[in-house]
Order: C-alpha cells, then structure tokens, then sequence
C-alpha cells in the first residue's frame, strides 16, 4: 500500500516538472533537416531553417495559458497523491500499532489465565482429597463445580493463546509480509 502510493506521488511528480518544462523552449535536432551539397540535391532555404528554429524558441510564450492550466493540473494531482500518501502512511502506522497493542494485551492476559489455572487446578485437586477423607462438608457436587470452573479457565486461556498467533500474524502482515 505504502509502496504503491510512494511511485503514485512520484509519478505525480514527474508530470508535475514535465508541466514546468512546458515554459521553457525546446529544440530539437534532427537528421532531415540541414544543407545539402550533394549532386543533384536540392539545398534548404536557410531562412526556412531559422524560421522553424524560431517557432520552435517562440511556442511556449503562444502557448502560455495551455501551460498554466497543465501545470495547475499537474500540482493538483500530485497534492492528491501527497494526501494518498500520507493517509496511506498514517493507516499503515495505525494497523501497526493496533497489532502490537493486540500482541501485548493478549500476552498479559495469557500471564493472568495461567496464574488462573494453576490454581484452580490446585483447588480441584483440594475439593478430591477433600471428598476422598470423607469430610462432611465437601459433597460431589462442589468436585464438579471446581472441575467446571478448571475447564472453563483452560477454554479462556486456549482463546487468548489464539489470539495472541491472530495478533502476530496481523503484526507481520502490517508490516508487510505475507500478502
């Protein structure tokens, strides 16, 4: 994206100083216009050469409104593609940062689940030795209830471990690899 709006503000450019070369004169040489002494060539007019040589150092002042107009053209388009430019930059840069953002939430949270599941695995394993000495005050019921709330925990910490790989692989296509 950034690269495409970079060689589009560039080409932009380029008309923009072809339109500014519009006001200067321009000569051009070439091989069928000349003297000639060969035998049985006819020679050129030298005064038909200096008239055309003037023509060609005179047409940018006859021609000055076309050249404004396309050089106002030319500006015109290339400020386009400055705006193209820099909003393509800016969301560059935005995509960037909502992907690290990303990357850095997750990974804290991945920190917290896990600190989560250790210990509700420790409380599952307390609920069972709790049920296995018989103790009045621990039913089946409160067993499953710490399993539940163990598995519930490993779900969460397997979604933000997905989202953490979906936060990388946006992070490295925002920067550009991968497409």
């Amino acid at each position: 994206d950034i690269r495409a709006a970079e060689e589009s503000l560039a080409a932009a450019y380029y008309t923009t100083a072809g339109a500014r070369s519009g006001f200067y004169p321009s000569l051009n040489i070439t091989a069928n216009g000349g003297f000639t002494n060969l035998v049985g060539g006819m020679v050129m007019n030298p005064g038909k050469w200096f008239i055309q040589l003037a023509g060609q150092l005179t047409a940018p002042l006859f021609a000055r409104g076309q050249n404004i107009a396309r050089l106002k053209a030319a500006k015109a388009q290339q400020e386009q593609a400055m705006n193209n430019f820099e909003y393509a930059l800016m969301s560059a840069s935005a995509e960037v940062s909502n992907a690290m953002m990303l990357y850095q939430k997750s990974t804290e949270k991945a920190v917290l689940l896990q600190e989560q599941v250790g210990k509700l695995a420790t409380s599952v394993e307390i609920t069972e030795e709790l049920l296995k000495l018989g103790g009045m005050s621990t039913t089946y019921l409160e067993v499953l209830t710490a399993q539940q709330q163990l598995l519930s925990a490993q779900m969460s910490e397997l979604s933000c471990n997905l989202t953490t790989a979906q936060a990388v692989i946006n992070l490295y296509q925002s920067l550009g690899g991968g497409r």
